[in-house]
């Protein structure tokens, strides 16, 4: 094992130990960090709706079927032209 991955393992240890976690998008999708704003948690939820696939589309499903949210407003996909070959 490098020194590197031994000095790795040892910080996620001591992390642990002082009960602190790393912070991603998906821990703050659920509202359960401490200090969490409303503003915060609607970027988080923007990101996880339109970059976390079936996770995302399942926070689109409880948002609008169960909190009777509107439906989010995605941009519409436009097919791109071919262009011509240049002659």
């Amino acid at each position: 094992m490098s020194q590197l991955a031994h000095d790795k393992r040892d910080e996620a240890r001591r992390s642990s130990r002082r009960k602190a976690g790393h912070v991603h998008a998906g821990s703050c999708s659920n509202g359960s960090v401490t200090g969490l704003t409303e503003e915060t948690y609607d970027a988080v939820m923007d990101i996880v709706k339109n970059h976390y696939g079936a996770y995302g589309i399942g926070v689109e499903y409880a948002y609008t079927m169960v909190h009777g949210a509107p439906a989010t407003k995605f941009p519409e996909y436009a097919v791109p032209v071919a262009v011509a070959a240049h002659k």
